[in-house]
């Protein structure tokens, strides 16, 4: 059993399960979530834990501050060696995400214990297909996951899926070095979910 910490840490439930950290934002924090992510986040990665899971669980909604937040750190991680993935985001969230062409940035689960152990390597970690927003997940119960590939076909897919993954990295870290311009940024990334689009058809 990994070790356990757990405690509240700038209004933000902070848990650390084995080398796992896991974020849980509390109800009504507001415009602090935010500024309390990144910070609580910075701290995780200079003290080499570099799995976090950020729990939605407790939010209707997140602003474009907060998704800047989780998309800097999950570039900033993965160039580490980690990642940051998401836990149980709601339908808005998870709309916003869609509509904004950050969704397959991200590791998302509705399932803690299959988010812990695919970090730890228990189990095969797999980027998910996102489900209709309105729609509860399909046997979410099950697999943990929000979608669990199965078919043969989706191989590459998940190819494809990785491959924008590294392209929006790389997009974002060009655009932190003032390579690219915010709308160059845009363009470049819709231009890579038309491409994932279009090897699923």
């Amino acid at each position: 059993m990994p070790a356990y910490i757990s405690n509240i840490s700038y209004g933000i439930h902070y848990e650390e399960c084995g080398p796992v950290t896991i974020l849980t934002p509390m109800p009504r924090m507001g415009n602090q979530i935010a500024d309390a992510l990144a910070r609580l986040i910075e701290e995780n990665l200079a003290q080499k834990r570099m799995r976090i899971l950020i729990n939605l669980e407790n939010l209707d909604r997140i602003g474009s501050q907060t998704l800047q937040v989780l998309l800097h750190g999950t570039t900033k991680a993965i160039s580490q060696g980690g990642d940051l993935r998401l836990l149980r985001p709601g339908n808005t969230v998870v709309r916003y995400l869609k509509n904004n062409g950050v969704w397959g940035r991200f590791r998302i689960y509705q399932d803690r214990s299959t988010a812990l152990n695919d970090f730890l390597g228990v189990l095969r970690a797999t980027r998910p297909t996102p489900p209709e927003p309105e729609e509860p997940a399909a046997n979410g119960a099950e697999s943990g996951r929000i979608s669990e590939v199965t078919s043969p076909v989706d191989d590459h897919s998940g190819i494809l899926l990785t491959n924008s993954h590294l392209l929006a990295t790389l997009i974002e870290v060009l655009h932190e070095k003032n390579i690219l311009s915010q709308e160059e940024v845009k363009l470049l990334l819709e231009s890579g979910a038309d491409s994932v689009a279009e090897g699923h058809a």
